[in-house]
C-alpha cells in the first residue's frame, strides 16, 4: 500500500482544530488550498455537524466576522491503549480531543484471538457504562498496542510474547461493538499525539523512536503516519545489531537492535550474565532499576550495558537517516534512567556515524514518555481515519 495521499478536508479540520477559531479567508492562507476548495469543503464540514459557524466582534462598525471552529460536542470518541504490562487504558473524549472520562482495566494474561477482541470490547463497555453523566455512546474507537500491525486491513500480526500470527481484531470489535474500530501499533500513537498540536510543516519529515520494553518507529511526512508497503508499521527494534550478534529474539531471529537497547534488553543480558530468568513487566522494570543504581555507583558491567545500548541505537539511527535524509528525529523513552546513562553513548555514536553534511545540526530531542498521551494518539488516528472517509459521519 502507497503512503497515505494528503486528504485536503482532513488538513482543512487540523487546521481549524490548531486555531480554535479562524476565517475562510485565513484557512487559505493556512493551508494553501484555494478560495473555491475551502469553500466546498467547510460548506460539507457544516453540514455534516463537524464544524460550526461563530460570529466574531469586529471594531467599528463593521459587519461580524462568520469563522469557524470545531464543533466539540458533535460526537465522542473512544482512545484505548493495550499496555505491555496487560493494562488498557481508556479515554473518552469529545472531538477537540479534550477528556471527558478514563479508565484503566488489568487483563488476563497472555490473550489472544477471539479471547483478546472479547476483553478489549468489555473494557470500552465498561468505560461507558462507568460515566456518570448522560454522556453519548462513542461513534467510533481507536486502539494502540505494543505489537505489529497492519493498520489500514485492521490485521494484529504479532503480540509480544505469543508467535505471530495474523488476527483480524478490527473486524472483530466492529462486530462486538457496532461502531467503527481503527488499531494500529503503539509507537504511531506516540507520533499522531506529538503531532496533534504542531502545524504540519513544523513535523516536515521525522522518525519519532520509542524505547521501552521493546524498540518501536513511526515515519512522519507532514504530520501523517507512512507505514510499509504491506501497510505494517517498521520495526525499527528488529534490524540487527553486531552488539547482538548471535542473541536470540521472540521474532524468531537473532541479532535484533531490541536485544541490546530497550529496556527489556538490557535487563535480559544481565540475568542472562547471572543465569537469573526474567518474568513479567513488572520484574524487567524493578531489575532495570536495580541496574541503574549499580551504574550509578560505577559497576563497569552495568555501566557498559548502558553504554552498548545508546551506542547500537545510535548508529542504527544514524543508518537510518542516512539513507532517509530526515528532518529530525525524536527519541521517547519510557523510563529517564535510559537518558541517564545511555543518552551520552547514543549521542556520540549517531554523531560519529551521521553523514558529515547531515551531522553538523541534525536535530534530535531524546525525552521521556509521557504516557497520559497515549490515548489522545488513539483519538488523533479515529479522526485521520473518519474524516478522509466517503461519506463523511453526519453529526449534524
Amino acid at each position: 500500500m502507497s503512503p497515505q495521499p494528503f486528504n485536503s478536508r482532513f488538513h482543512v479540520i487540523n487546521s481549524v482544530r490548531r486555531a480554535g477559531t479562524i476565517s475562510r479567508v485565513e484557512l487559505v492562507e493556512t493551508t494553501g488550498l484555494s478560495a473555491g476548495s475551502i469553500s466546498n469543503i467547510t460548506r460539507e464540514l457544516v453540514d455534516h455537524g463537524i464544524l460550526q459557524e461563530v460570529r466574531e466582534a469586529t471594531e467599528g462598525r463593521g459587519r461580524p466576522r462568520m469563522a469557524l471552529s470545531i464543533n466539540a460536542q458533535a460526537a465522542t470518541l473512544a482512545g484505548m491503549l493495550l499496555r505491555p504490562n496487560g493494562v488498557v487504558d481508556v479515554q473518552i473524549t469529545n472531538l477537540l480531543g479534550e477528556a471527558l472520562h478514563t479508565e484503566h482495566y488489568p487483563l488476563a494474561s497472555a490473550l489472544e484471538g477471539e479471547a483478546l477482541a472479547d476483553a478489549l470490547a468489555d473494557c470500552l463497555r465498561r468505560a461507558v457504562a462507568a460515566t456518570n453523566w448522560n454522556l453519548a455512546r462513542p461513534c467510533a474507537a481507536g486502539i494502540g498496542m505494543f505489537g505489529t500491525v497492519a493498520s489500514a486491513a485492521g490485521i494484529l500480526h504479532w503480540l509480544p510474547p505469543g508467535r505471530p500470527h495474523p488476527v483480524p481484531l478490527q473486524a472483530m470489535l466492529e462486530s462486538r461493538l457496532a461502531i467503527p474500530v481503527f488499531i494500529d501499533n503503539d509507537a504511531n500513537l506516540i507520533a499522531r499525539s506529538e503531532c496533534w498540536r504542531v502545524p504540519e510543516e513544523a513535523i516536515g519529515k521525522r522518525h519519532f523512536i520509542q524505547i521501552g520494553l521493546g524498540i518501536g518507529l513511526s515515519n512522519t511526512w507532514e504530520g501523517t503516519i507512512q507505514n510499509g508497503g504491506r501497510g505494517i508499521n517498521p520495526e525499527f527494534g528488529h534490524v540487527k545489531s553486531s552488539i547482538a550478534a548471535g542473541l536470540d529474539c521472540p521474532c524468531g531471529g537473532t541479532g535484533c537492535l531490541c536485544l541490546v537497547a530497550s529496556l527489556w534488553g538490557i535487563v535480559s543480558r544481565d540475568a542472562d550474565s547471572v543465569h537469573e530468568p526474567v518474568t513479567g513487566h513488572a520484574d524487567i522494570l524493578g531489575r532495570f532499576e536495580a541496574l541503574a543504581a549499580r551504574a550509578r555507583k560505577g559497576d563497569g558491567a552495568a555501566t557498559a550495558l548502558f553504554e552498548q545500548a545508546g551506542t547500537a541505537l545510535g548508529l542504527a539511527l544514524a543508518n537510518m537517516a542516512n539513507i532517509s535524509n530526515p528532518d529530525g528525529a525524536t527519541v521517547i523513552v519510557e523510563h529517564e534512567a535510559w537518558i541517564e546513562l545511555s543518552g551520552p553513548a547514543f549521542h556520540a555514536a549517531l554523531t560519529a556515524n551521521l553523514l558529515p553534511f547531515l551531522g553538523a545540526d541534525f536535530p534530535v530531542a531524546v525525552r521521556c514518555d509521557d504516557l497520559e498521551l497515549h490515548p489522545l494518539g488513539a483519538i488523533a488516528m479515529v479522526q485521520e481515519r473518519l474524516f478522509q472517509r466517503d461519506p463523511l459521519p453526519d453529526w449534524s
